[in-house]
């Protein structure tokens, strides 16, 4: 893994007076700052690392009765897809659909194609299945209805070349046959 970059870190209280301007490369910080009991008490945070993308929260609330916590991600300027953790084992375990119809090196292989040659569209499909698993029907979740995921053409997943809204690049098609049982 790469070394963890200094990030900086700026806090201005609601005053506009800037508290804090330092560079740090730890992952929890704690200040102790100014309480005014007004208008005073509403910090901005800005985080900024070499290679990522500025942060930041505004209006952060000071309370002279509990800690506020702020969480703060920087996204690289340069993203990537990683799919370390979504090799076909663990991918056909947790979404067995993908793999029906077909024994399990085949199923490997589709899985592979797709990792291989268009990532986006794989990292849109398990992003949905993920989403999917998250949603809670009154019998189980939309992941119980999918029964096999289509891999022949036109059906097979691929990345829509149709711009919409000024989005483009992050459609998914593809075929899903669902089956409700009973």
């Amino acid at each position: 893994m790469a070394p963890r970059p200094q990030a900086q870190l700026r806090i201005t209280d609601g005053n506009k007076t800037q508290q804090v301007r330092n560079y740090y490369q730890t992952n929890e910080i704690t200040f102790d700052l100014p309480f005014f009991d007004n208008f005073g008490d509403n910090y901005t945070v800005i985080v900024w690392a070499d290679g990522y993308q500025q942060a930041g929260f505004a209006p952060v609330v000071l309370s002279d009765q509990y800690a506020k916590t702020v969480d703060i991600m920087l996204i690289p300027k340069s993203p990537g897809f990683s799919f370390v953790n979504a090799r076909w084992d663990a991918v056909n375990s947790r979404y067995p659909f993908l793999g029906t119809g077909v024994d399990n090196a085949a199923g490997a292989a589709r899985y592979d194609n797709l990792l291989d040659q268009m990532e986006k569209s794989l990292a849109c499909l398990l992003n949905l299945c993920e989403a999917m698993s998250q949603v809670y029907l009154s019998q189980g979740t939309p992941l119980d209805y999918i029964k096999q995921l289509r891999w022949d053409a036109p059906y097979a997943p691929a990345q829509d070349t149709a711009v919409r809204s000024n989005v483009h690049d992050h459609f998914l098609t593809g075929g899903l046959r669902m089956i409700r049982q009973f």
